[in-house]
C-alpha cells in the first residue's frame, strides 16, 4: 500500500509541520546526503525528491530546475522543451475543467467569494510559466530506473525546508550543513512549516478521481493559498479496496471540515484508517 509523499505535506499546512507533530524528540542529521538519488539506465543521474507514483506506476522525481541547467547542461533544453510541449496540455486541460466548475457553482448559487477564489485559480493557472518555476518534474518509468536511493523522513524535510528557503548548492551539501545553516538563520527545519506548491509546474490530471481530489483540497484549503497545478493522484493513499478512504490520510489538520469537502465530491464512502504521510 503507497503511503503519502512530499506533496501531501505541502498541501496540508497547519501550525507545525506534519513531521513536526509526530516527532518527540529533536532529530539529528548527519554527513548524509539530504537528496534522493535516481540512476536511469542510460546512465542520467537526478538528485531530488521523490513525489511518489502515478495511477500508472511511474515515479514522478522533483529536482531543482536551478541544479538541473549546471549538473546536465547538455540536456537541459531537451528537457526544458519537452516540458513545455506537455505543461501546455495540463494547462489547456485544467483550465477547461475550471470554466466547467466555475459554470456548474454559478448555476448552484454558490457565494460570490467562492465564484471568485475559482476565477482568480484560474487566472493563475493559465498566466503559470513553468520555465519559472523552482522545480523540475521527471516521471520516470520503472524499467528505466537502474538505481533508486531514498532518504529517511527526518531528511526530506530538511530537504524540503532547504528547497524552501532557496539556499545554495543543496545537492552537494550534507544534511548536517544544511541544517547548521538553518540554524544560523534561526529557522527550526523540523517544525517549519511548508508551502512548495507554487513553486511546481502545472501537473496531469489521471482521471476524473485525481480531479475530485484536486477540487476537494483546493475546496478544503483554498483560504491557505493551495493550487490545483500542485497535486495529483499519487498524492493520496487510495487504499486497496472498493472504496475511496481518504478521510484519514489528513491526519491532525481539522479532519472533520476536509471530511466535509470529501464528501461533496463523492470521495468518502467508508470510514478511513489513519496513515502517516512518512509511511513508507
Amino acid at each position: 500500500m503507497r503511503a503519502l509523499q512530499l506533496l501531501i505535506l505541502i498541501l496540508l499546512m497547519s501550525s507545525e509541520s506534519a513531521f513536526a507533530q509526530q516527532q518527540k524528540k529533536p532529530a539529528a542529521v548527519s554527513k548524509v546526503t539530504p537528496v534522493e538519488v535516481v540512476v536511469l539506465k542510460k546512465g542520467t543521474e537526478l538528485k531530488g525528491l521523490s513525489l511518489g507514483k502515478t495511477k500508472s506506476g511511474n515515479l514522478v522525481f522533483a529536482v531543482q530546475r536551478s541544479w538541473l541547467k549546471k549538473a546536465l547542461p547538455d540536456q537541459f533544453e531537451s528537457f526544458i522543451s519537452n516540458e513545455k510541449e506537455t505543461s501546455i496540455a495540463n494547462q489547456k486541460d485544467l483550465s477547461k475543467r475550471m470554466k466547467l466548475w466555475i459554470d456548474e457553482s454559478e448555476k448552484a448559487n454558490k457565494s460570490k467569494a467562492w465564484i471568485n477564489s475559482l476565477q482568480d485559480e484560474q487566472k493563475i493557472l493559465e498566466e503559470k510559466n513553468p520555465q519559472n518555476q523552482q522545480l523540475y518534474l521527471f516521471e520516470i518509468k520503472p524499467a528505466d530506473v537502474k538505481k533508486y536511493s531514498p532518504v529517511q523522513p527526518v531528511v526530506k524535510q530538511l530537504l524540503m525546508v532547504a528547497w524552501q528557503e532557496r539556499l545554495d548548492d543543496v545537492e552537494n551539501k550534507t544534511a548536517g550543513e544544511l541544517s547548521q545553516e538553518l540554524l544560523k538563520s534561526k529557522i527550526d527545519w523540523q517544525k517549519e512549516k511548508i508551502y512548495l506548491a507554487d513553486r511546481l509546474p502545472p501537473m496531469r490530471i489521471e482521471d476524473e478521481l485525481d480531479w475530485s481530489v484536486r477540487k476537494a483540497l483546493f475546496a478544503y484549503k483554498s483560504q491557505e493559498g493551495i493550487h490545483l497545478q500542485g497535486t495529483g493522484g499519487f498524492l493520496v493513499d487510495k487504499g486497496d479496496a472498493k472504496g475511496n478512504d481518504f478521510g484519514g490520510i489528513f491526519q491532525g489538520v481539522a479532519q472533520s471540515i476536509l471530511g466535509d469537502a470529501m464528501k461533496e465530491f463523492g470521495l468518502v464512502q467508508n470510514q478511513a484508517k489513519q496513515v502517516s504521510w512518512a509511511e513508507q
